[in-house]
């Protein structure tokens, strides 16, 4: 175990981050491919990128609290291990459903770091320390989308475009084995349960403070133009 707010632990956390953002982002340029190989239209092809966009989004609600109960190290291994499921499927899959499957599978899986990591962050640094942390983990989430599409279409232009769900899953792996080694549990103190109700009064009570819903949507608004932009690039 590497013990917390030491640099190596904070690359852990940087390559926990980035494995979803990469994996989503160098499957995208193999769309017309994809299409082309299962003879189906690009909008059907598509859907392997739109729904596991949706389904990200959703899980992301649900890792924190899972995580507060369980901890966070054996959610993470959870997460990866439906990564890896995931891009095994999308790498075997024999009709464009099953991919599309395996795309939710994997999404939902590689969510884990991106939620994650930020919540361990919370775990162990102040305020003045997390904020540096948190830098370093939208450093990764926003350099991985930008190499990955580069990736994904070398992958596509000379092995085929199921080896891009070959590499994610490689990806998946290595870091998945990091985790298992090194990663420290960092929920020390378990927070009392929440219900449903009492999280969605609490979101209320959140978005009526002007200052957080600026942020917000400020950045929902960009990721969402972002997300359309990655969506019809292929077409």
């Amino acid at each position: 175990m590497v013990a917390p707010q030491t640099r190596l632990f904070l690359l852990i956390l940087v390559a926990v981050t980035a494995v979803q953002p990469l994996a989503m982002q160098m499957f995208v340029p193999s769309l017309p491919a994809i299409a082309a190989d299962f003879g189906v239209p690009a909008g059907v092809a598509q859907l392997a990128f739109s729904l596991s966009i949706l389904s990200m989004a959703a899980t992301t609600l649900v890792y924190g609290p899972v995580s507060d109960r369980l901890g966070r190290r054996p959610v993470v291994l959870a997460g990866f291990a439906l990564f890896l499921l995931g891009s095994l499927v999308c790498a075997l899959a024999p009709t464009v459903e099953i991919l599309i499957a395996g795309r939710v599978l994997q999404a939902v899986g590689g969510a884990v770091g991106m939620v994650l990591s930020r919540a361990i962050v919370r775990d162990i640094y102040d305020r003045d320390g997390a904020a540096r942390a948190i830098a370093y983990i939208t450093m990764a989430m926003v350099s991985a989308p930008m190499v990955a599409p580069v990736i994904g279409g070398v992958l596509t232009d000379w092995l085929g475009w199921r080896w891009i769900f070959w590499t994610a899953g490689l990806a998946g792996v290595v870091v998945a084995l990091i985790v298992y080694r090194f990663l420290t549990e960092t929920l020390t103190v378990k927070p009392r349960p929440v219900s449903p109700a009492a999280m969605l009064r609490d979101c209320v009570r959140l978005l009526a403070i002007p200052v957080f819903s600026g942020y917000t949507f400020q950045a929902a608004f960009s990721m969402s133009v972002f997300f359309a932009f990655m969506a019809g690039a292929p077409t």
